[in-house]
């Protein structure tokens, strides 16, 4: 299950500072590293995303972009926290600065998540 939490703090993080090649190939790399370490295959996780292990495999090696509800997914399938997958380059201090910022959009979320929820 994608922690509601994370998926925010995601969010607000890449709204606040763009990736540079260097980050997504570093997400990438981490994605692989553990999708590994859980001994899971491409295929598999490509189940879990509902799509082909040649889609997939683009995704992962970054000949196809990733998107965000893509990469929560992954982050899912391999139950990992999503912000284990960016690895040291999260700016703590940027995270801790809008605190207030990410309290707001929890609360959004967890709202959505439960007229979700209940429309299921």
């Amino acid at each position: 299950m994608i922690n509601v939490e994370n998926s925010v703090i995601l969010r607000v993080y890449i709204n606040l500072q763009p990736f540079t090649p260097m980050d997504y190939t570093t997400i990438l790399e981490n994605i692989k590293s553990a999708r590994k370490e859980k001994n899971k295959s491409q295929r598999e996780i490509a189940e879990a995303l509902g799509i082909t292990q040649t889609q997939y495999s683009k995704l992962e090696s970054g000949e196809s972009a990733m998107t965000i509800p893509q990469l929560l997914s992954v982050s899912s399938a391999l139950e990992v926290e999503i912000m284990n997958l960016f690895g040291n380059f999260l700016d703590e201090g940027l995270l801790e600065k809008n605190k207030q910022l990410l309290s707001e959009h929890r609360k959004i979320a967890v709202g959505i998540a439960d007229i979700i929820k209940k429309a299921l």
